[in-house]
């Protein structure tokens, strides 16, 4: 598992792709996985309402046959922590094209943290 954090501000998304890209160079899903983990950071830092000082962590796993990457961030009242039942909504274009450039992808929450998380299959480009 790699991981580092990042404070929960406009520079976040930028830190997570210079970071992914240096994870995972020449990958040939890289310009997916860092469009996504754009759009899931930049989610959490507008609409987070997350306090002051706050960060979030970005993970990646690694195993046979995918790529598992989260974003961990504290839980609040604010904060939204259930995967949106329609991602065809006027709202939430970002969403949409998450659904389209990943294998799969979720929310889990707990009192203290929720995690974003999407997966990336590896047969999906190995095959071809």
């Amino acid at each position: 598992m790699k991981e580092f954090a990042v404070a929960t501000n406009v520079y976040a998304a930028a830190k997570a792709r210079a970071t992914v890209a240096d994870w995972i160079p020449g990958h040939p899903r890289l310009d997916d996985v860092k469009h996504v983990l754009s759009e899931l950071i930049n989610n959490v830092v507008v609409h987070g309402r997350l306090p002051g000082g706050s960060r979030l962590v970005v993970r990646m796993l690694e195993n046979r046959d995918q790529l598992r990457f989260e974003v961990v961030y504290p839980n609040t009242n604010e904060t939204r922590h259930s995967r949106p039942q329609r991602v065809q909504s006027s709202r939430g274009y970002g969403l949409r094209i998450v659904d389209q450039l990943v294998d799969e992808w979720g929310v889990e929450a707990s009192p203290d943290r929720v995690i974003d998380w999407f997966e990336i299959e590896l047969r999906t480009f190995q095959d071809h």
